[in-house]
């Protein structure tokens, strides 16, 4: 995977500043194609019916919340076995990546994120695919 597009998803558009640690919420407005707002409020009002209520989009998600969040909205998770992921063993169209501490959209091979993460040879643990 080499190829990179820049998005943050619509963070910026929505007035957010900084950096944060919400790139799994990132990542499923851009595979959704739904804007970073909508999927922001709506995954901190699922924390607030889980046990970490006190979290929130902003601060980064327990893997446990993000598998549970994706599968409700309707993903698959794919765990892998090798752990480092080549272009051509991704299914094509839209995937998310579950990288070792980070969280990341692929479409076609594109990488859509805020930042080329392929150069920091990140772990690949699986990724979700749409059902």
């Amino acid at each position: 995977m080499a190829n990179f597009t820049y998005t943050d998803g619509g963070r910026a558009e929505a007035g957010y500043k900084g950096t944060a640690n919400d790139c799994a919420t990132r990542a499923l407005s851009i595979a959704e194609d739904i804007h970073y707002q909508v999927i922001y409020q709506d995954v901190n009002r699922f924390l607030k019916t889980t046990f970490f209520e006190n979290l929130t989009a902003r601060q980064g998600l327990p893997e446990e919340i993000v598998k549970r969040y994706y599968g409700k909205m309707g993903w698959r998770y794919i765990q892998v076995s090798e752990g480092y992921v080549t272009h051509d063993k991704l299914p094509g169209g839209k995937v998310i990546l579950n990288l070792e501490d980070h969280v990341s959209t692929v479409i076609d091979g594109v990488i859509h994120d805020d930042h080329d993460w392929t150069k920091e040879n990140y772990k690949v643990l699986g990724y979700w695919r749409k059902r």
